[in-house]
């Protein structure tokens, strides 16, 4: 095998190990995009229900300006509250994600593909070795006679 071609084992094994990483990707930020959709979707319901909670109260009996300041305090209160426990169930949420997907390429380092092509990198690094080393001791034995 000459030169040009001596790589192209390692060469495939870093891709499909490269391909593998890139998919483990994808599949974290699919899950994360998901869980921030619903996480979303589920703020703006509870926050049209607060809505429509503070609103009632504000239209029972004869508007005022105590009524109408009131209703907005609890509706900043309320906003505020869930954006907090939104923010913190993200939060969350991204953690579990990320520990997931380090853990899943910590496993492709060790018995995936990722193992795979860095045992064969290291084997054909250790085969033309041996080859160059062979290769010198018989163009040095070859001179010496």
């Amino acid at each position: 095998m000459d030169a040009r071609h001596s790589g192209n084992g390692s060469e495939q094994g870093a891709m499909n190990a490269f391909s593998e990483v890139m998919n483990q990707s994808r599949a974290c930020f699919e899950k994360s995009l998901a869980a921030m959709r619903e996480e979303t979707v589920e703020l703006l319901h509870r926050l049209h229900d607060h809505n429509g909670e503070v609103l009632a109260e504000y239209q029972n009996g004869t508007p005022n300006f105590a009524k109408l300041t009131t209703a907005q305090e609890k509706w900043f209160v309320d906003m505020s509250r869930e954006m907090f426990e939104a923010t913190m169930r993200i939060h969350e949420t991204a953690r579990t994600i990320m520990a997931e997907s380090l853990e899943n390429v910590g496993h492709s380092m060790r018995n995936g593909t990722i193992a795979q092509a860095v045992h064969q990198a290291v084997q054909e690094a250790e085969e033309r070795g041996s080859r160059a080393l062979r290769a010198t001791r018989a163009e040095v034995g070859g001179e010496s006679h």
